[in-house]
């Protein structure tokens, strides 16, 4: 209910710009961290956020990717009321973990 998720069903970041170490080669199994700079849309309300990112190159057929970050949001920063019930308390900022695999792209 206090995310109105009827209304803003979706919580996205896009607009991605990927920032690495020099000279950074991803290896089969060996993880790398990214910088990652992206608006990150929540609520109706999208801000500019600046993550950082873990990525590790699997190797397998076809160039799958594994990610994996986390990254605090401020609800009030995105207009979400934090609800007043005496037994439920949540912190004005919460902590989201997002992690995937995405499939390169071949040549």
């Amino acid at each position: 209910n206090h995310l109105e998720t009827s209304k803003f069903p979706k919580a996205t970041l896009d607009g991605i710009a990927i920032r690495g170490p020099g000279g950074a080669k991803l290896e089969p199994g060996k993880a790398v961290d990214f910088n990652v700079e992206g608006t990150f849309t929540c609520h109706g309300v999208s801000r500019r956020i600046s993550i950082k990112a873990n990525v590790t190159y699997t190797g397998d057929k076809g160039g799958k990717l594994a990610f994996a970050t986390s990254f605090p949001v401020a609800m009030p920063d995105y207009n979400i009321s934090r609800p007043q019930f005496l037994f439920l308390k949540l912190a004005e900022e919460q902590q989201v973990n997002v992690s995937g695999v995405a499939w390169a792209a071949t040549p």
